[in-house]
């Protein structure tokens, strides 16, 4: 409630020229308000607003410029204040959210296979087929997609994801995702299911939940998650299996989408591994070369 009463008393307070900035020019600055480097200059005084990465934490103005040392006093307590908002200003909305909180209207299940013209041969295993199983979850009448990851039998995960997870949190309201998480995660833990299967349809639900919750609150789900950290991350080309035919014809792919590096599956012996990984630094010198070692 406080962040509340301090953004509405400074936008006010900008509308009314109490403050040394204008309504835009504070609206430019908190559109990307994780951006350290922005700053919002007071017009004629040189003194710069701090970023919302400082915590509060303001230069004292008289130490900048000594025409300014008489607004010391006013502009610091108000810095202060811009400073909390702006720290806060993404956070607020979901706040305001997870206090009316949100209901589990379903959950359904989609088992995806589609088949392979060659199997994808590793060390442990094999691929016959391409499998997936999406997970869709209804929350206050507004629908959110993730996905399971599943290894063989899509069905069976898409069977527990509905008569088993799903029950946990239909009907039921929380107050933010993070919550739904650890509805099922207690569930999971006292009867020991921890690992495997369980938690691959966990984390379906999960996406599915974030996914929902962006779009209840008309926000990026990587603003629920936390502060923005990168525009842009690399990708790479993952995996590339000797099973598939040349592993130089596999780099050429990869190049032309514009990827940073190729994983490569090994495990069929020292020999054997090294002369793959050989092969893709060959035909790709700058790339970034990893080695996929769990079978």
């Amino acid at each position: 409630m406080c962040c509340l009463y301090f953004s509405t008393s400074f936008m006010w307070s900008l509308r009314h020229r109490i403050l040394p900035w204008n309504f835009d020019e504070v609206s430019l600055f908190t559109s990307e308000p994780h951006t350290s480097q922005r700053t919002l200059a007071i017009p004629q005084f040189m003194q710069t607003l701090p970023t919302p990465i400082t915590m509060g934490k303001v230069p004292g103005l008289d130490s900048v410029s000594p025409q300014t040392a008489h607004l010391a006093g006013v502009l610091e307590v108000r810095c202060c204040i811009v400073c909390e908002v702006l720290a806060s200003l993404n956070r607020l909305s979901i706040r305001v959210a997870e206090a009316r909180g949100m209901r589990v209207d379903s959950v359904e299940s989609f088992p995806i296979r589609v088949r392979r013209k060659e199997k994808l041969v590793a060390a442990s295993f094999t691929y016959p087929d391409y499998q997936a199983v999406l997970v869709r979850v209804a929350c206050d009448g507004v629908a959110g997609w993730g996905e399971a990851m599943t290894r063989s039998g899509p069905k069976i995960t898409a069977l527990l994801v509905e008569e088993y997870l799903g029950p946990m949190i239909v009907g039921k309201k929380f107050d933010s995702p993070e919550s739904v998480w650890h509805a099922i995660w207690r569930e999971l833990r006292v009867r020991g299911h921890t690992r495997g299967v369980e938690v691959e349809g966990l984390s379906g639900i999960e996406i599915a939940v974030q996914d929902a919750c962006g779009r209840l609150r008309g926000s990026p789900v990587s603003n629920l998650l936390g502060r923005r950290r990168a525009s842009e991350v690399p990708a790479y080309a993952g995996s590339l299996f000797t099973s598939r035919g040349p592993l130089k014809s596999q780099v050429e792919v990869a190049k032309s989408l514009g990827l940073m590096g190729a994983k490569v599956k090994i495990g069929f012996g020292a020999e054997r591994d090294f002369a793959s990984l050989s092969e893709v630094r060959r035909s790709w010198e700058e790339c970034e070369l990893i080695a996929d070692a769990n079978g």
